[in-house]
């Protein structure tokens, strides 16, 4: 008798179970079919206008300035050559200055805030009478692209504009403040935000981080490096950095050493 009711229990705790796993299957897959149903989020696009008004007061450096109000605006994914760490005289100061103030006195003025940096300075896409500041200023020779993760959805139009400027010649590109560097260029601009172009020799993942190398010698030649974190941005635009050895790549960051001259990559 006791053998049965045990039995019976048994029995009954198996069936419980199974249909709690059944039960948590169904539940399982009713989620996993609703997630696959949600619409995936739009990317995110360049602003084509901006929302609030500002009011320009003078400008600081070749890509911030200070509104009326007090506050510190600063263009968003780009940089001027002081920032950049660049040798520049004080003339070519004044000419970044006087570009951005060009842009600005005259227009009227709204902005698209992407955030701030860590000096409190807010960053923005500006625009000046519906005309983006930033691709002008790249486009005139003044600025280069430096492409962040809140200036993403403006980085292929910046780049562009960046393009036309340096096969035109503009500004400071004719007069040989911005060049792009080949990587045995390198040694003497550590802590200087360069563009570097050159063949992958080879690329390896240790740890998660990428290394992409454009010499032989890892030790002493120019390297990029992918951190893990980074690699997710990578993935979801397909670009496999272990798929470069053999193929000429550009590339833009600040230059460090580590071993050789280093570069950490922030975006594909």
């Amino acid at each position: 008798m006791e053998l049965s009711r045990a039995g019976h229990l048994v029995r009954s705790v198996v069936s419980i179970a199974l249909a709690a796993a059944i039960a948590a299957a169904f539940v399982f897959n009713a989620e996993a079919a609703s997630r696959a149903r949600r619409p995936r989020a739009a990317p995110a696009q360049c602003p084509a206008t901006g929302t609030k008004p500002i009011a320009f007061s003078k400008a600081l450096d070749g890509r911030s300035f200070a509104a009326e109000d007090g506050a510190v605006i600063r263009l968003s994914g780009v940089l001027d050559p002081e920032a950049a760490g660049l040798p520049v005289s004080a003339a070519q100061q004044k000419a970044s200055r006087k570009a951005l103030e060009d842009l600005l006195k005259p227009g009227s003025l709204t902005a698209a805030e992407t955030g701030k940096d860590r000096y409190g300075r807010i960053l923005a896409h500006l625009f000046a009478n519906a005309v983006p500041v930033a691709q002008a200023l790249v486009r005139g020779g003044y600025l280069r692209a430096s492409p962040d993760a809140p200036s993403a959805p403006c980085a292929s139009l910046l780049l562009k504009a960046e393009e036309e400027a340096r096969s035109s010649g503009a500004a400071f590109w004719g007069a040989g403040l911005y060049k792009v560097l080949a990587p045995d260029e390198l040694r003497g601009r550590l802590g200087t935000f360069q563009i570097v172009e050159g063949t992958i020799a080879s690329a390896a993942q240790i740890r998660g981080r990428m290394y992409v190398n454009f010499g032989a010698d890892y030790r002493k030649d120019f390297t990029v490096t992918v951190a893990s974190a980074e690699m997710r941005a990578f993935r979801r635009a397909k670009l496999d950095p272990k798929s470069l050895p053999g193929q000429r790549v550009r590339v833009r960051g600040w230059v460090e050493l580590f071993n050789g001259p280093e570069m950490d990559i922030v975006s594909p």
